[in-house]
């Protein structure tokens, strides 16, 4: 019995369509697609894939169209997908085994916009796949989501991080037609009852992609006020300041940046969206000074994307930090220090993904425990306990006289991995 209904919303995409089939074909699915109006060969080529077509007029409202081929699918899973996404090989196995599970989560994938099958490109998570139930329904006419219904029905969400390439967001032109359709229903949208957070930030958004700067800052600062004021859509308090201060960087308005950012910024780099810190650094490095900017370049490396719910490029948000990391210590003399943070930098030129420890490690490898113990305990929060990573913190502590520190977590180390080499060798010394 299929376990997945794979729900699309198409439009012309007889160009698209086939090289999705192929790439999906091996899970099996139940294929509903809703048609709004397609004029070439979309609807006979669903319809040869075994797909359930169902004929909808268009309405400006993207929640409407999806929510009707969720009302035809029969199976205990729904995966939506667009005609311009692609399944990477990897990601098949991954889907199919949460299928066979119960369906009492949804997950987010991590969808890539790329154009080089992967190579390069920014990701964001967006959920993807979650049970098929009556009460999950998509709202918002633009940048459609689920996510509210699934906190109001109570179920988990899993990052799964199960990747998904997103082929409709790389050209420049076609963004942009996008950005005017998009801008058009928003507006109409905003004036007649759907004002939230989140249709004020995506209006935004599509006002500071088509250049329209006064605009666009008018609806972020009206998005930030409805948060403020106890809009759902908090996970939006994380992403407003860097744009509204990115509208100010745009014009070489460092200081007008500099003060959105004492207004708004939460003190937490924690709780930022990962564009944030890189663009913190830049500022901090004009107005404070390239000292008092060092932390934010160094927490900008790598940035974790899982649960970034809005597209960043780990590779290029990786570049700039790195390259001024490596000045920052040149210029101080440590060249040592700073040709091995190049080679991270090589690294993420190369698409090596080097992790986020390779930076204290390089740290304590030249002598600076303190700030590497700073940056290992960074990487436990942002990316989870892993054993090299909580035995660099260990080490660390240990070499900036904090032992009472290093023993605590030198103990709790060894119940979680008492057969792991890195921290046997320090309960040895």
């Amino acid at each position: 019995m299929k376990r997945i209904s794979l729900c699309m919303i198409v439009k012309n995409e007889a160009e698209n369509l086939p090289p999705l089939l192929r790439s999906i074909e091996p899970l099996g699915v139940e294929l509903v697609v809703v048609d709004t109006g397609s004029t070439d060969r979309t609807v006979a080529i669903a319809k040869e894939a075994g797909a359930k077509v169902v004929s909808w007029a268009w309405r400006s409202d993207f929640a409407a169209a999806r929510n009707i081929s969720l009302n035809h699918a029969t199976c205990p899973w729904v995966l939506w997908l667009d005609a311009d996404d692609r399944m990477p090989f990897e990601s098949l196995e991954k889907i199919l085994q949460v299928a066979r599970s119960e369906p009492d989560r949804a997950l987010s994938f991590l969808v890539k916009n790329t154009s080089d099958q992967g190579s390069t490109g920014s990701e964001f998570s967006q959920i993807r796949m979650f049970p098929n139930h009556p009460r999950l329904r998509f709202v918002g006419a633009v940048h459609e989501q689920v996510y509210p219904a699934l906190v109001e029905l109570g179920l988990p969400l899993e990052h799964s991080g199960i990747l998904v390439h997103h082929t409709g967001y790389t050209d420049p032109e076609t963004v942009r037609a996008k950005q005017a359709r998009n801008r058009s229903i928003l507006e109409h949208r905003v004036t007649h009852g759907e004002g939230g957070a989140i249709q004020w930030y995506q209006l935004a958004t599509t006002m500071q992609d088509l250049g329209d700067i006064e605009e666009a800052e008018k609806g972020f600062r009206k998005s930030m006020a409805l948060v403020r004021a106890g809009d759902p859509d908090q996970h939006l308090a994380s992403v407003l300041p860097s744009h509204l201060a990115a509208l100010k960087l745009a014009v070489d308005d460092v200081q007008g940046a500099y003060d959105i950012y004492r207004e708004t910024l939460d003190p937490d780099p924690a709780t930022w969206h990962p564009n944030q810190t890189s663009l913190v650094a830049q500022v901090w490095a004009r107005i404070e000074g390239p000292d008092a900017a060092l932390e934010y370049w160094e927490k900008a490396f790598t940035p974790t994307v899982k649960q970034a719910l809005l597209p960043v490029d780990p590779k290029l948000v990786s570049i700039l930090p790195l390259q001024t990391i490596a000045e920052h210590w040149h210029s101080r003399g440590e060249e040592a220090l700073g040709v091995d943070v190049l080679k991270i930098l090589k690294g993420v030129l190369e698409n090596l993904r080097p992790p986020r420890y390779t930076l204290p490690d390089a740290y304590l490898r030249h002598g600076k425990p303190a700030r590497a113990a700073e940056l290992y305990a960074w990487c436990l929060e942002k990316d989870g306990e892993d054993p090299h990573t909580w035995a660099g913190l260990v080490g660390a502590l240990a070499r900036s006289g904090q032992l009472a520190d290093a023993s605590s977590y030198l103990h709790i180390g060894l119940e979680k991995w008492p057969n792991h080499p890195e921290l046997i060798a320090i309960s040895s010394m």
